[in-house]
């Protein structure tokens, strides 16, 4: 029996290596309160070997010069106990007191740590007893009872513990017991217990833990073949078989059994596929047979087709044998099955191609006469035989007849080479249509005359074709013609799939010498002349008329010369015995007007816009400068002519001249004083006009301009002028100055003169140090940028007494009030303060700090 205290007890000593006299701690826990029988060690931590120790306290201990001594709870009261380790120089003690209750602690047995084999089953306990409760769990955690003695399976290391409980002590007891796994189990490959291969097959079977050792034993050994360390063995066996393989370890007595059981199972001996290949015609059918074979002895044997590409099946794709009509060559596929074993067999039929066909389309309709290629695709070695419903057509064995269908029949082909095909087509053929026309005719010349065509066939077209030009003049059934000269036309008649009827009507035309030819370009320029008949033909008689009237028109002249002065029509007719023939002329007149700016002077090298209008259609321009704008810009240092054409009409053309005279000229600049281009605000300027060639300027008159943001006209008039520039424009900070000057021939010219104006930036220090060494003694505005002066300066002590002021434009504090050195402290001013051009700022206020 084993009572054991909730509590462990330990101590630690530490010491520092290679010193001498290291300090070392020592702790046997808290204080412990047990109850009587109650039986546990005091266990120290041991830091180093070599310790000595030693318990001091009284009775109660089993030894008091070892290291855990064991207790055991007599008697009541309270039990101190000392320990004393010594380990070189170093010596650490602690105290601990046990408190022994009445009443008896709970009873229980627990078994000793113990190493085991994995899979080995322990009692933890013993049998219980009376009025006791008993708790375990384990670390790691997944164990849980309230069993006295329970059993576990050792599958791990772990530690259980136990708590033990009874009515007699308010104390419950503690204890455990580890157990170690002396061997684990071997891991198999593979790990299933039951396993299937086919007759012939060979499978490994065995240990596969890397570094495991040990006796190996196989029961049977038949169709084995074991290694060297007899680990693992490969198996092929003709039938199933159930295989033992027993792993001990050479200490600590662990074995552990695999059984292995190998379902063998076997296919019959030819599975082939017959026949393997072969060839079929289109449409017959073949049987894929599997050899015969006792289907008995072979009991859950499958069978299952697939084909490539999917044809036809005659038979269900899951029997020995199948019936197939494919479509097209096919490889045939055959898995048969049982168990583990499996078996791939493949068959292709082959389809033999029936002799080429290209046979007309169905749907061909000929014309009469038309004749038609039975077959445009065929081979020389097969044979071909045709035969036809069309009367006279008989047996005809070319692959490629030519015939000529003269009424609507099928056509039969029958081929052989090695397989047979047939086919057929219906060739149908249109009835012949009706086409009457005119009869053939006569016309002066200038006449019309309608020509009909007839036919009894609905629904077609008709094409009327002048046959002179090729030129189809109608698709009606009528056409009107008014033939210059005798001419032929033909009339085309379609219908159904393009069949035609073709006719011819000519037309006769006296009076063909009747012809006048009009000029091509009747546009004329104004005074221009033009002859109306450029054909004349003596033997003709000749009546013209205009409108509007031309007076000075020959009524009755073959090739009349005219000059229109506006838009008219010439009318001719000509007779030549019963035929006449009348013409129209109409000339177009071309009128226009031009005008231009007028002459002009100007400063000699200045730019001149000269300009022209014209009135004419379609009109374009000129210039002797070469320009073809109606407006153009030169720039003449001299005087000079400009000449400009406007040609409008059928080459019309109108001309302008354009005198431009011109004086003198001057270029003109702004020169200041000083010569800069940078400026402070409030700064005084002059600005001079410069003229170049020199010359008087008595005669001249100035005006300036000044812009910021806006532009302002100055008060003066003269060469030269003075200016102060003044701004709050600080997003541009520049001013510019405009001068314009008038010559007294009344040249103009402007110039101008931009300045960048500095805005003063000041700034006040902070600190000041008036100690006479000439550096930083004086508190002063600092002008860091452009010019400003101080219109008032007050200092303040801290409590807002004014101790110096001053209206001087360049005021300073050196430090002093009544003449009398101010202490270290911080003053504040008060400044206010403008610009060089006189606007005031915003008043400066801040602090300052006196340093002595």
């Amino acid at each position: 029996m084993r009572r054991l205290l909730p509590s462990l007890f330990s101590f630690a000593c530490t010491c520092a290596v290679l010193v001498a006299q290291s300090p070392c701690a020592i702790s046997l826990g808290p204080d412990v309160t047990v109850c009587l029988e109650a039986s546990f060690r005091l266990v120290p931590q041991e830091i180093t070997p070599n310790t000595t120790y030693s318990w001091s306290g009284g009775l109660g201990l089993s030894c008091y010069n070892c290291r855990t001594p064991l207790f055991t709870a007599t008697d009541t009261g309270t039990f101190t106990y000392v320990l004393t380790a010594k380990k070189d120089s170093c010596t650490a003690s602690d105290t601990i007191s046990i408190l022994v209750l009445p009443g008896k602690a709970a009873q229980y047995i627990i078994a000793p740590s113990r190493s085991l084999c994995e899979g080995d089953t322990m009692h933890l306990g013993g049998p219980p007893f009376a009025n006791t409760s008993y708790s375990w769990f384990s670390q790691p955690p997944g164990f849980i009872s309230t069993e006295a003695n329970p059993v576990i399976t050792a599958l791990h290391q772990a530690r259980y513990f136990l708590t033990a409980s009874s009515p007699s002590c308010p104390i419950p007891s503690v204890d455990s017991v580890s157990v170690d796994i002396w061997f684990y189990k071997p891991t198999y490959t593979p790990a299933e217990d039951t396993l299937y291969l086919c007759r012939g097959q060979s499978l490994s079977l065995g240990i596969d833990s890397t570094g495991w050792d040990g006796i190996f034993t196989w029961t049977p050994t038949d169709a084995l073949s074991i290694e060297q360390n007899g680990k693992r063995a490969t198996a092929t066996p003709a039938r199933s078989v159930r295989y033992v393989l027993t792993a001990a370890t050479p200490v600590g007595g662990c074995a552990w059994e695999k059984v292995y059981f190998l379902s063998v199972d076997s296919l019959p001996a030819d599975l082939r596929i017959l026949p393997q290949d072969t060839s079929i015609c289109p449409g017959d059918t073949v049987l894929l047979r599997t050899p015969p074979f006792n289907l008995g002895n072979y009991p859950g044997l499958t069978f299952t087709w697939t084909r490539t590409p999917t044809t036809t099946l005659l038979t269900a794709d899951t029997l020995p044998n199948l019936l197939v009509r494919p479509e097209q060559t096919t490889t045939y596929r055959r898995v048969v099955q049982v168990g583990s074993c499996r078996d791939t067999a493949t068959a292709i039929v082959n389809l033999r191609p029936l002799a080429p066909l290209l046979l007309p389309p169905s749907n061909l309709t000929l014309c009469p006469g038309d004749s038609i290629l039975l077959n445009s695709l065929f081979d020389p070695l097969a044979n071909y035989t045709w035969t036809s419903t069309h009367p006279g057509f008989g047996t005809v064995q070319t692959p490629a007849p030519v015939f000529y269908p003269t009424q609507t029949a099928t056509y039969y082909v029958e081929t052989a080479n090695g397989c047979i095909g047939r086919d057929s087509v219906r060739i149908a053929v249109h009835a012949s249509a009706l086409l009457q026309v005119s009869n053939d005719t006569t016309i002066c010349r200038g006449q019309s005359v309608r020509l009909i065509a007839l036919t009894d066939t609905p629904g077609g077209l008709f094409e009327w074709v002048r046959t002179r030009d090729n030129q189809v003049l109608s698709t009606a059934q009528s056409v009107l013609v008014s033939p210059d000269t005798t001419t032929s036309y033909i009339i085309t008649f379609t219908y159904g799939s393009g069949c035609q009827r073709r006719d011819t009507v000519v037309v006769n035309v006296d009076g063909e010498n009747l012809n006048v030819l009009f000029p091509s370009d009747p546009r004329l320029c104004p005074g221009e002349t033009l002859t109306l008949n450029l054909a004349p033909n003596p033997s003709l008689q000749y009546e013209w008329t205009a409108s509007p009237p031309d007076p000075g028109l020959a009524a009755n002249a073959p090739a009349p010369v005219v000059s229109p002065g506006r838009n008219t029509t010439y009318t001719v007719t000509l007779r030549d015995g019963l035929c006449t023939l009348t013409r129209s002329l109409q000339t177009l007149v071309f009128s226009a007007t031009l005008t231009a700016s007028a002459d002009t002077t100007i400063c000699a090298g200045d730019r001149i816009v000269l300009s022209a209008s014209g009135s004419g259609p379609s009109g374009r321009y000129l210039w002797s400068t070469g320009e073809t704008t109606a407006i153009v810009a030169p720039s003449p240092d001299s005087a000079t002519s400009f000449v400009v054409t406007y040609f409008y009409g059928d080459t019309c053309a109108l001309r302008d001249t354009i005198k431009v005279t011109t004086v003198p000229s001057f270029s003109l600049a702004i020169v200041s004083v000083p010569d800069t281009n940078r400026l402070d605000l409030g700064q005084s300027v002059q600005l001079f006009a410069s003229v170049s060639p020199p010359q008087s300027l008595s005669g001249f008159s100035f005006s300036w301009q000044e812009t910021v943001i806006d532009t302002k006209n100055l008060p003066f008039n003269s060469a030269n002028i003075e200016v102060r520039p003044a701004s709050n424009d600080t997003a541009s900070a520049s001013i510019r100055y405009t001068l314009r000057a008038v010559s007294p021939q009344g040249c103009v010219r402007t110039a101008e003169k931009v300045f960048r104006l500095l805005f003063p930036l000041v700034r006040f220090p902070n600190a000041f140090t008036p100690d006479g060494d000439g550096n930083n003694d004086f508190f002063e505005m600092l002008v860091l940028e452009g010019r400003a002066q101080i219109e008032r300066m007050q200092i303040f002590n801290r409590w807002g007494k004014v101790l110096f002021e001053s209206t001087a434009p360049d005021a300073r504090w050196d430090g002093t009030v009544h003449g009398l050195p101010a202490p270290s402290d911080v003053y504040l001013y008060r400044i206010a303060w403008r610009r060089n051009d006189g606007a005031m700022m915003p008043i400066a206020v801040g602090d300052v700090t006196l340093l002595r």
